[in-house]
């Protein structure tokens, strides 16, 4: 993302950690909403 906060950043990486068991998930899904084209790129490679 070209505009990161570091504390939204930080607080995502809880919330992720917390609910999903991993933090990465924050930065994947901000990545996804960044990215959406390819996103759905990567997600249709991947599901055939």
């Amino acid at each position: 993302m070209s505009e990161q906060n570091p504390d939204g950043l930080a607080a995502a990486r809880r919330y992720a950690r917390w609910h999903l068991g991993d933090a990465h998930w924050a930065d994947a899904i901000l990545r996804a909403y960044a990215n959406p084209e390819a996103m759905n790129k990567e997600l249709d490679e991947e599901q055939g």
